[in-house]
């Protein structure tokens, strides 16, 4: 009978979704970029939103990639283009890859917003591309309302360089059983009122356990997002040095890797960050299983997140067993349902 509660309970704990559309993980592009055709591709939009109330609800602007205004009602143009040199289909010849899209908010307080503007160089499943575009990270089905617990896409994307796979790239000595999806990069935030010159480090490791063709996946991997250096007149002696945040190259590598800074550091870290870590950290670790029948696929995975150390460790289920009326408890950390 514990043996059932434990299963049941553990089941209970992973999101399955039902849908006739691939599940999409890791930083996969949504469907309309990953055309392999030659050339350049317009597009134009007109639209518009009326709501009872002068503010636009919460999910017609979610994953939405803060396109869509706060108040209501408003008007939309969009006109965006999309370029691809050389051939995709070749795994050995460097292919070109640009994008820009631009939206036009039409209200009492118009603006103009750039959600995308890149230029990307792809050979195999590698890829470096420099600018800002729409990006999906994590393991997560697309569907999903809520979207992706690590990468918000409710907001405009950000300006950055990044460097590494495109989809899932397989081991060769591995015979294509094991595949690797990773990407490091360096961005930079938008300058706001209370924050200026702010940086961005991510990067992320995932790992596949089967072939493409296999009816079952496994997947596995992290997601690591830290804000660090800048700039804010709010921020007081014992958190800055006159206000500026550790921004070197110090600051970079304790940013990479959060390591225990010494008291005595150097690089501009004040005492708030030997007692902590340099940069503000999060992330994720994600895990999933993948079921792909005839028709349909199942995703049943699991989004953790982390904002320190210990939610790095990876205890997903914990089972205690308590001596009183001959019940047993079962533990697990909480778990978020969409």
């Amino acid at each position: 009978m514990q043996l059932y509660r434990l299963l049941g309970y553990s089941l209970g704990c992973l999101l399955c979704f039902l849908c006739h559309f691939p599940a999409y993980s890791q930083f996969n592009r949504p469907v309309y970029d990953t055309t392999v055709t030659r050339g350049i591709r317009y597009k134009a939009e007109l639209g518009g939103l009326v709501s009872t109330s002068s503010r636009t609800p919460f999910w017609l602007r979610s994953n939405q990639f803060g396109t869509v205004p706060f108040e209501s009602p408003s008007a939309l143009i969009t006109l965006g283009a999309t370029g691809l040199w050389g051939d995709a289909t070749q795994n050995r010849k460097p292919y070109l890859k640009a994008g820009v899209e631009a939206v036009g908010n039409l209200n009492r307080s118009s603006r103009l917003i750039l959600p995308e503007a890149y230029a990307a160089v792809r050979l195999g499943h590698a890829e470096l591309y420099v600018g800002r575009r729409k990006e999906i990270n994590g393991i997560t089905d697309t569907l999903l309302t809520s979207g992706s617990y690590a990468w918000s896409g409710n907001a405009v994307p950000i300006t950055q360089v990044r460097i590494g796979t495109k989809d899932y790239a397989p081991l060769k000595f591995t015979k294509g059983v094991i595949s690797l999806n990773a990407f490091i990069s360096h961005g930079w935030f938008t300058n706001t009122d209370s924050m200026q010159n702010v940086y961005l480090h991510a990067k992320a490791l995932f790992v596949r356990i089967g072939k493409p063709t296999w009816k079952v996946r496994f997947y596995g991997g992290m997601n690591h997002f830290v804000q660090w250096g800048g700039y804010s007149r709010y921020l007081n002696n014992s958190l800055s040095n006159n206000g500026y945040l550790p921004s070197g190259w110090g600051a970079y590598k304790r940013a990479f890797w959060p390591s225990k800074i010494e008291e005595k550091g150097g690089s501009g870290f004040t005492a708030f960050d030997t007692a902590n870590r340099s940069g503000n950290h999060l992330g994720s670790v994600d895990i999933a299983l993948e079921l792909s029948l005839r028709r349909t696929n199942f995703l049943f995975y699991i989004q953790r997140p982390w904002e320190d150390m210990s939610g790095v460790v990876l205890v997903i289920y914990q089972m205690e067993h308590t001596e009183y009326v001959g019940k047993t408890a079962l533990q697990s950390p909480y778990v978020v349902f969409d």
